[in-house]
C-alpha cells in the first residue's frame, strides 16, 4: 500500500502543473496517461496468485461440500481482489489529477476515476483468467505479460493506428490500453486550447505542432483541431 501511495506522489511531482503550450502541454499529458495506464494494468498481474495459491485447499474443501465453485469465486473477487485493486485508484489517483493540473472540472475528474477503475477491473480479469487456465504461477505470469505487451503496442501512443497495416489495426479494439488511453486523452484534450491565436500567411494555412496535433486557419484565426482530427483517428 505504501508503494501505491508513493507512485502518484512521485509522478505528480514529475508532471506538476502541466502547461498548455503546444510544444509540451499535449505531449506531457499523453505521456502521463500512458504511464498511469502502465501502472494500473501491471499492478494487477499478481491477481492470479489468489487462485493458484489456494487451489489445493479449494479442491479439498469443495470435495467435502463446504461451498460451491461460484460462491468461492465470487467471495474471492468481491472480498479480496476488487477492494485491494480499487482502493488505490479511488484514493490516490485523484491526488495525481490535482497535482498535474489537469482539466479543473468535476465531470472530467469523475471520468478520470471511472476509466481507471474499469481499466483496473479489466486487467484483474485477464490476470485471473490466465491464472485459472495455466494453474502455474511462472507460466501464468509469462503469458499475462505477453498479453499486456501486445496490447501496449496497439495503445495508440507507441504506434500510429492510421498508418498501421489494415490487417493489424483492428487489434487495437482488443487492447485495454487503447480504450483507457483514448478515453483519458479525449476527456482531457476536448475543449482545451494549447496555442495562442497567431497571424499566418496564406502559405501557412496548415501547420503542425510539435506534438503532432493539427491546426487549421480560418479567417486569419487559428482554430485548434486536436480533438477532431487526432482523436477521431484513434
Amino acid at each position: 500500500m505504501l508503494a501505491c501511495a508513493l507512485f502518484p506522489l512521485c509522478l505528480g511531482f514529475v508532471y506538476l502543473k502541466l502547461d498548455t503550450s503546444k510544444e509540451s502541454g499535449i505531449q506531457n499529458r499523453l505521456g502521463l496517461f500512458f504511464f498511469v495506464c502502465l501502472q494500473v494494468i501491471f499492478f494487477n498481474t499478481n491477481c492470479m496468485e489468489v487462485f493458484i495459491r489456494d487451489f489445493a485447499r479449494f479442491r479439498q474443501e469443495r470435495f467435502k461440500g463446504y461451498y460451491c465453485t461460484s460462491a468461492y469465486f465470487l467471495s474471492k473477487v468481491f472480498c479480496e481482489i476488487l477492494p485491494v485493486r480499487m482502493f488505490p485508484v479511488i484514493v490516490f489517483l485523484p491526488m495525481l489529477y490535482l497535482m498535474a493540473g489537469l482539466k479543473f472540472d468535476i465531470s472530467a475528474l469523475l471520468i478520470w476515476e471511472v476509466v481507471w477503475l474499469a481499466t483496473s477491473i479489466a486487467s484483474c480479469g485477464i490476470s485471473i483468467l490466465t491464472g485459472v487456465v495455466f494453474n502455474q504461477l511462472d507460466l501464468a505470469s509469462l503469458f499475462t505479460c505477453l498479453i499486456y505487451s501486445c496490447m501496449m503496442a496497439f495503445s495508440g501512443y507507441l504506434l500510429n493506428m492510421v498508418s498501421t497495416w489494415r490487417l493489424l489495426s483492428w487489434l487495437r479494439y482488443l487492447s485495454i490500453f487503447w480504450y483507457a488511453f483514448s478515453a483519458q486523452s479525449i476527456n482531457e484534450l476536448m475543449g482545451v486550447e494549447f496555442c495562442s491565436p497567431v497571424k499566418l500567411s496564406p502559405s501557412q494555412q496548415h501547420s503542425r505542432a510539435m506534438s503532432g496535433v493539427d491546426f487549421a486557419v480560418m479567417d486569419d484565426d487559428v482554430i485548434q483541431n486536436s480533438t477532431t482530427s487526432r482523436l477521431q483517428s484513434w
